[in-house]
């Protein structure tokens, strides 16, 4: 009694203290807003020397149960660690939990609440994970005399345990004060031992949750178990479902062995937990990671591999499996189960989500739930789960493109269910990327190519395959000198258009639309053409291009655009939204040949009697599908087929393919007399052939002829004669008055006899050297006589020109030919053709320079 006396606490010194309450698992809470670190350690280590203190008394206080009880009384604390729990020992006490028998029953969950910590902690009257604070009595405090502490304490064993309980709690909580939470949870256990005799089960809860773990920090296993054990005694008779079934999941796991956890403790609590998860109440809880089963989830390789990223919001590495819609996904799930006894589930899932639907639920801090699973597996149920390892294997065949998360594993046991959610896994999540399937959609058109100049129909054929169309569209572009007609429009309305969109409607699998249009080509004008820069010889070179063919290509394109879902995809409304539907761009192109149908490779004359002629037209063929002859049509001005003289019958309705060639012979003859009426282009000599495809469509190939040895024959007695004449000068530049060389060289190769010319005249020329007085002086032989011959038909004149004018001359003298009368005919020089001299590379100019000064001698004339 001195000694309480002596180091008792003075109840003002206590008043100036305000200790820092920790719980059992380090964190602090406070009243203070903040504190000061140094008040901090202060209190702490005065917290340390009042439990040292207490602690001494506390063993003092225990020796004197032994001597200072009544006699016959023994010291009830001792009894604690000399004899076993009876609510252990008797074969009576531990009988099969039911729920009708095991206390009230009393709503355990909060309002608005599914989470078994919640209802846990409202079972339990706001102990919760918290510790059990010492204030329950009123010795805890710290502010009654430690007079009262003594006073009346050993005149029974029951006030001598009443007051022993006050000081321990008093311990107790000076012990998680001052940092020793094991110190502490060794005092509540024997605390609670006490009330569990005394069948205080509530209060013995409260004591027991808040320290069930603190051995099982420290992997101190076989205390751990005892006390979950112990606390499960205490539950069990308290009818309280939510608390119970939390502690019986904590029971069993990896560390809780046969050598830590007896078999026959572990069968009892396994028949427990069997009777709890069988109590519909239970239900309406979300449980959550449970240590009595762990989980770990693979995906088998897949066409597409592996790849990891690092998901900011969550901080843990995503690894995600790249496979195509469509492919089958294996997945598989080990469960590792530490009950004692195989038990039968009713569903083991995964549930799959879309990775932005996670990540919204993530930031909003709500679970995962099934309505917002994208899909969720199953295996057929029931499903055993044997004590140890277990693989399952899961089987899924994704319909939607996107980036999907394997969020959770759900255990259904009975009415309970339990959640294994991945971000709370301490492994990397893992994902699935399913990326758009190979498309088998294919797009036609026909036909195969477009003869230039013709109207033709035109079908876009779609071939959806196994794909699910929902929509598309169809759009037609035409290069220039191309234009087409929108699909379902009448070619007659005339609404032609080089681009065009169209519609598509749903398309089922395998089941083709077809689309018809029309389609006309024209003739393509170059940049010069439309501008007007075209010069006439390159406007010439481009008219006898075409002539013999070479036409410019044009092209029709059709690309289609199309939304489609894999063809197992029967229900859209469950797999896929617009913006999961797959997308693909389909692309086909028509030319027109490069060269017509029928290209003219030769058109020879053949010469024979008195205007008689045989034509003969070789034809070339160079389209890549066959077509036949159906009729053609000669069309030659000035050039008449005689009676019988189309010699092609047996080409009636004959079939061509490509690069075949084909002959047609026409007998004719011609006159002289319509040589002046063939120089239209509208007149131009033309073969006409009409080709008919295999579906009965004609097309006119006009095929222009070349019949200009017949024509030139026609046309050469009007036309002028014509020499080719070159000037060269001896020197470019020179002084006024200064004598230059001039030298004609004369071509007369193609000059002809004149018409009024006998076979036996001869052929003279005159020539004639003519200039402007006003900048050059011609000296030499500038008239001259020349027989001319086909043996010796050029000339080569010479002559002196002297310039007379200083400055750039451009005007040089000029050569003129004409043929001599024969004496003696009745020719003149009228009647006689005129000769045409044409300049080849005359000179641009000659540059005549003045005199700058002058020396002369002067002399007497004498």
């Amino acid at each position: 009694e001195q000694f309480f006396t002596t180091f008792g606490v003075d109840d003002s010194a206590l008043d100036e203290l305000s200790f820092t309450q920790r719980s059992s698992d380090g964190l602090e809470s406070t009243n203070h807003s903040r504190i000061d670190p140094e008040l901090e350690d202060m209190e702490r280590l005065v917290a340390s020397h009042l439990a040292d203190l207490l602690e001494f008394a506390r063993n003092l206080y225990l020796h004197l149960g032994d001597v200072e009880l009544p006699h016959g009384a023994k010291n009830p604390i001792r009894l604690l660690s000399t004899t076993t729990p009876k609510d252990i020992v008797a074969s009576d006490e531990w009988q099969p939990w039911q729920p009708a028998t095991s206390g009230p029953s009393t709503p355990v969950s909060p309002k608005g609440s599914t989470n078994l910590d919640d209802a846990v902690a409202t079972e339990n009257g706001g102990f919760g994970g918290t510790d059990y604070d010492a204030d329950q009595g009123t010795t805890t405090t710290g502010q009654e005399s430690s007079e009262r502490l003594v006073e009346g304490a050993f005149e029974s064993a029951e006030i001598y345990e009443s007051k022993y309980l006050e000081l321990s709690r008093a311990i107790s909580m000076y012990f998680r004060n001052c940092g020793k939470p094991r110190l502490a949870s060794r005092l509540q256990a024997e605390i609670a031992e006490i009330l569990i005799r005394n069948g205080d089960y509530a209060e013995a809860t409260g004591i027991l949750l808040p320290i069930s773990n603190v051995c099982g920090i420290n992997r101190w296993d076989r205390c751990h178990f005892w006390r979950l054990f112990r606390l499960a005694c205490c539950q069990r008779k308290t009818g309280k479902v939510a608390s119970y079934l939390n502690t019986l999941t904590q029971c069993f796991g990896p560390h809780l062995t046969p050598d830590v956890a007896p078999v026959k403790v572990s069968e009892m609590l396994h028949a427990d937990f069997e009777a709890v998860v069988s109590v519909p109440k239970v239900s309406g809880y979300r449980l959550g990671i449970a240590s009595f089963v762990e989980t770990e989830l693979d995906v088998a390789p897949t066409s597409g591999g592996k790849s990891s990223m690092l998901l900011n919001f969550v901080r843990k590495k995503f690894l995600k499996s790249l496979c195509k819609v469509g492919e089958e996904i294996t997945l598989d799930l080990k469960v590792a189960s530490y009950l004692p006894k195989t038990v039968n589930l009713n569903a083991l899932q995964i549930v799959v989500v879309a990775l932005s639907t996670f990540e919204d639920k993530f930031t909003s801090k709500l679970p995962v739930t099934e309505e917002d699973a994208s899909e969720v597996l199953n295996l057929e149920s029931p499903v055993t789960v044997e004590p140890g390892i277990n693989t399952f294997k899961f089987r899924w065949m994704p319909l939607a493109t996107g980036m999907f998360m394997l969020s959770t594993v759900q255990l259904q046991l009975q009415e309970a269910t339990f959640h294994y959610d991945s971000v709370l896994i301490r492994r990397p999540l893992m994902g699935i990327e399913v990326q758009p399937s190979k498309p088998t959609q294919s797009l036609e058109l026909n036909p195969l190519f477009l003869i230039p100049g013709q109207l033709q129909q035109v079908r876009v054929t779609f071939h959806p395959g196994k794909d699910i169309v929902e929509e598309g569209v169809l759009e037609l572009y035409c290069s220039d000198g191309l234009e087409v007609i929108p699909p379902g429009e009448d070619p007659d309305d005339g609404n032609w258009t080089q681009s065009c969109e169209y519609a598509l409607p749903t398309c089922k699998a395998g089941e083709p639309v077809v689309i018809i249009t029309s389609a006309k080509s024209s003739q393509v004008l170059s940049i010069e053409d439309k501008l007007g820069l075209r010069s006439d010889e390159s406007q010439q070179q481009e008219e006898m291009s075409n002539r013999y063919g070479e036409a410019s290509v044009q092209t029709l394109q059709a690309k289609l655009s199309t939304r489609y879902r894999h063809e197992l995809d029967t229900n859209p409304a469950a797999t896929s939204t617009t913006d999961t539907y797959m997308t693909t761009v389909l692309e086909a192109m028509v030319t027109t040949l490069d060269k017509p149908a029928l290209t003219v490779d030769s058109c020879d004359i053949l010469e024979f009697g008195d205007n008689n002629v045989l034509v003969q037209v070789g034809l070339h063929c160079n389209t890549p599908v066959p077509f036949s002859i159906k009729e053609w049509h000669p069309k030659m001005q000035g050039v008449k087929v005689e009676r019988g003289g189309d010699m092609n019958e047996h080409l009636f309705e004959h079939a061509i393919s490509e690069g075949e060639q084909l002959t047609f012979g026409f007998h004719c003859t011609y006159t002289d007399t319509t040589g002046g009426l063939v120089d239209s282009d509208d007149e131009a000599a033309t073969l006409l052939v009409v080709l008919q495809d295999e579906f009965g469509k004609t097309f006119n190939q006009v095929l222009p002829l070349n019949l200009d040895s017949i024509y030139d024959r026609m046309r050469k007695d009007d036309e002028p004669a014509a020499v080719v004449a070159e000037l060269a000068c001896s020197k470019m530049e020179g002084l006024v008055g200064a004598p230059v060389t001039l030298t004609f060289t004369v071509d007369a190769s193609r000059l002809a006899k004149p018409k009024n010319y006998t076979q036996y005249d001869e052929i003279i020329l005159l020539y004639e050297l003519c200039c402007d007085e006003t900048s050059w002086i011609t000296g030499g032989k500038v008239q001259g006589v020349h027989v001319w011959s086909k043996r010796d038909s050029s000339l080569r004149l010479e002559f002196v020109g002297i310039p007379v004018d200083a400055g750039v001359l451009k005007n040089f003298p000029k050569l003129s030919i004409k043929f001599k009368s024969i004496h003696g005919s009745s020719n003149s020089e009228h009647s006689l053709p005129p000769i045409a001299v044409h300049m080849k590379n005359p000179p641009e100019s000659f540059k005549s320079l003045s005199f700058v000064n002058q020396m002369a001698l002067a002399c007497s004339s004498d």
